[in-house]
């Protein structure tokens, strides 16, 4: 089973102070023409053949935006910053009972925080982020997964931001966050060669930390059973009000040889 990539990764106080300094794709770059890596299973690659509408499709359940406790994945990375890199991301679980997803990146080991809620939902606690020495923590929690979200829906949260160092422990900034999920529609696409029907999910999360303000939206492509096999993504900050960054990244799970 190959499940979430990096949708995990959100916004955090370390990057909009950084200003983030990336490069922005041109818009659009990577939604219909497939975007090539060396990959040690089958190629990594990316396209979207066709979009249809959200009616056509059924609820996306929570298991297939989170994963199982113990699946281990190998993402490529297609388009952005960090083109050709590969992570490896694991769920795992805590002796408290949270659910913690792990991605080894260059940078380092991120780590995302869920609360399993009886429900069958999850609830965003916390995210560290290494490259930047960070850890964005929600003291309400965001609403991470629905136990089932189904077309026409919108999964709204919102929740006090702080921020602190991962090296020490001081407090960097604080401020709001909110965080809203729903169905768009269905696409055909193609992920490493493998054609499949997909139900695409828009994740938004919006950052206001003293100073800088952050925007993240996403696309994830799900495959109900199967999870998610794709992310694209992108994310505009802006810092004191005029020094706005845009950054733009496309995700895939890489299947094993083998894989139907």
């Amino acid at each position: 089973m190959t499940r979430a990539p990096s949708v995990h990764r959100i916004v955090t106080l370390a990057a909009l102070l950084a200003g983030l300094s990336a490069a922005a794709l041109p818009l659009g770059g990577c939604a219909s023409t497939p975007v090539a890596i060396d990959a040690p299973l089958r190629p990594a690659t990316f396209a979207i053949l066709a979009r249809h509408s959200p009616e056509t499709r059924a609820a996306v359940a929570a298991n297939d935006l989170v994963g199982r406790v113990g699946e281990t994945r190998t993402l490529a990375v297609v388009a952005g910053r960090e083109a050709g890199e590969r992570r490896t991301q694991r769920v795992a679980e805590s002796a408290d009972g949270t659910v913690a997803i792990e991605e080894s990146t260059r940078a380092g080991l991120e780590r995302s925080v869920l609360r399993p809620r009886e429900d069958g939902g999850y609830t965003l606690l916390s995210v560290d982020t290494p490259g930047e020495d960070s850890r964005s923590a929600f003291a309400e929690g965001l609403e991470f997964a629905r136990p089932s979200l189904a077309p026409g829906e919108a999964s709204e949260s919102a929740s006090p931001m702080r921020v602190t160092l991962l090296s020490s422990g001081k407090e960097r900034a604080k401020g709001s966050s909110t965080r809203t999920q729903r169905i768009t529609g269905s696409a055909d696409i193609d992920v490493c060669g493998e054609r499949l029907v997909a139900t695409v999910v828009e994740t938004v999360f919006v950052a206001s930390l003293d100073a800088a303000k952050a925007r993240r939206e996403s696309e994830i492509f799900v495959v109900p059973g199967r999870g998610i096999v794709a992310e694209r993504w992108r994310e505009k900050v802006t810092v004191l009000g005029i020094f706005p960054k845009t950054t733009e990244e496309t995700v895939v799970v890489v299947p094993t040889k083998g894989t139907p």
